[in-house]
């Protein structure tokens, strides 16, 4: 072998010099010429193809059911979706109720305990589980291999039809929360995260709390706060199904319309204290978000931008965050607004990261984006950099944020439109991918064609929408801004560059009441 190996060798150094010389000018020119930097055109051969082709079809129950079919993978992935489950529309005090179900509705259903559940999702290699626990909507999710979708359809009917609620899991369930509590508290990475909600959308609103609640609320739920919840909101006429894989439509509606097509729960009796909760709640979600939280001091006169710094004492990194309030997810400036965001923080060759990290090495990354839901929304800009670099990393922040009510060149602009079109497609690579796009269509009411129209509205974009868009959720009036690092460090840079600050614990961002003590 070793001889063979060497004889290739030497033959390769024997041939003639010919046979390394460049290709000969002539052959070179009949080759289409490189640009780099450049992207092709893209054409479309036929432009009446749809990307996606969703089947509609409906259960006897009513459920409507959304199916992609993708014959080449013999894979399954169904979400059973639930929009009026979604974490806004919890009861007052009891916030974490619904990421707290969602995660008890597979330890043990119909006749298995949590054990046997397992084992039996595990022995149809079938993965059912909650996804996307968001504040307006909640899902379960099966995967599976096609061949055993049947018998995996039969242990995601029970989840959904009769599960078990346990004391005992709901306790271990809560236990795990503690711990993850725990964890959050010692971590600056979080931190900031948590207050930055809570200050933008203020203490009267859900959406001031992290979707787990705080670690009181969620220890003190009950199986009749889960078993009131989930006969509240998990019922046929307040749910959909979306689909993808291998199975045929029809075979599918079929398969889900034999398991779930008959459920029919009696109508919920909700007494008039649960109903009273849900009304407060509603109107609480809906309140006007606030952005300085009313048990500041009523002397304290904010500066031009909000600014906040969580204490982790010894850290050898800060963490930024900055932003407000941003849009729904079907609002009609979305579109610009996402693109405002991809100039601001989107690509590598984005401002933030431009700035940041190749021009004062600041970081290893920045990057901002619109984070929103059915009915709210919030826009946001983050970065972890040196403690000693802590101010002049948030200065270049803000300048860049500010930059962006300005006219942006055009040419920056297509560039990061292309960016997101040609990235768009990644979206339908996978039957997940796929499948959490039809959920998108259909909770946030866009067309049918919504993915074939994409790319064309996208490049609609003007950079006067662009600044309109910065003007309306990144005006300096509306600017929050929250650091979790070493406060003894940060505050001879705050006092250099002439900001204030707001001075917090971690206790204090965790736990259940918004506290101020002192100012730096």
């Amino acid at each position: 072998m070793k001889f063979s190996i060497a004889c290739a060798v030497l033959a390769g150094l024997l041939l003639p010099a010919a046979a390394w010389a460049e290709p000969a000018a002539d052959s070179a020119s009949s080759q289409p010429a490189v640009v780099r930097g450049v992207f092709p055109e893209v054409t479309v051969k036929d432009p009446q193809r749809s990307l996606l082709k969703i089947e509609e079809r409906r259960l006897d129950n009513g459920i409507p059911v959304y199916i992609v079919e993708r014959p080449k993978l013999p894979i399954e992935e169904v979400l059973f979706s639930f929009p009026e489950a979604g974490s806004e529309n919890e009861p007052a005090g009891k916030y974490g109720l619904a990421y707290q179900l969602m995660h008890c509705l597979t330890r043990g259903a119909g006749e298995r305990d949590a054990l046997a559940f397992a084992e039996a999702a595990d022995l149809q290699g079938a993965d059912i589980s909650p996804w996307g626990m968001y504040f307006d909507c909640m899902s379960l999710k099966l995967a599976c291999i096609s061949e055993k979708l049947p018998e995996s359809l039969d242990l995601a009917a029970d989840a959904l039809i009769s599960p078990a609620f346990a004391p005992r899991e709901l306790k271990i369930q809560q236990k795990g929360y503690e711990e993850l509590y725990l964890r959050w508290r010692s971590s600056p990475k979080y931190l900031p995260y948590f207050l930055f909600d809570r200050l933008l959308y203020g203490e009267a609103s859900r959406y001031g709390t992290f979707r787990t609640g705080d670690s009181a609320q969620a220890s003190a739920l009950t199986r009749q706060d889960l078993l009131d919840y989930y006969g509240r909101h998990f019922r046929p006429e307040k749910m959909f199904i979306c689909c993808c894989g291998s199975v045929k439509a029809d075979e599918m509606a079929a398969l889900l319309n034999k398991r779930i097509g008959r459920w029919s729960p009696a109508p919920y009796a909700a007494g008039e204290s649960a109903e009273a909760e849900k009304t407060e709640t509603a109107a609480a979600a809906k309140a006007e978000p606030r952005y300085i939280p009313a048990d500041l001091p009523k002397d304290y006169t904010p500066p031009e931008v909000r600014l906040f710094v969580v204490d982790n004492p010894g850290a050898s990194q800060s963490v930024i965050v900055a932003g407000g309030l941003g849009l729904s997810r079907n609002d009609p400036d979305y579109p610009a607004a996402e693109v405002m965001a991809g100039v601001l923080g989107g690509p590598f060759s984005s401002r933030l990261n431009t700035n940041l990290r190749e021009k004062h090495g600041y970081t290893y990354g920045a990057s901002s984006g619109l984070y929103s839901s059915l009915h709210h929304g919030r826009v946001r800009a983050q970065t972890d950099v040196q403690t000693d670099k802590t101010v002049p990393a948030l200065q270049e922040m803000l300048k860049e944020i500010a930059s962006m009510r300005q006219t942006v060149p055009e040419e920056e602009l297509r560039r990061t439109i292309d960016y997101m079109a040609y990235g768009f497609p990644d979206k339908f690579k996978r039957i997940n991918g796929i499948n959490e796009f039809v959920y998108e269509t259909v909770l946030y009411g866009f067309p049918k064609n919504y993915g074939d129209t994409y790319i064309a509205e996208l490049r609609k974009i003007t950079p006067e929408d662009v600044r309109l868009a910065a003007e309306r959720i990144l005006g300096p009036d509306k600017l929050l801004v929250v650091i979790s690092g070493d406060a003894k460090a940060i505050e001879p840079q705050l006092k250099e560059a002439g900001l204030r600050a707001r001075l917090l614990t971690a206790d204090e961002v965790l736990g259940p009441k918004f506290i101020s003590e002192k100012s730096l």
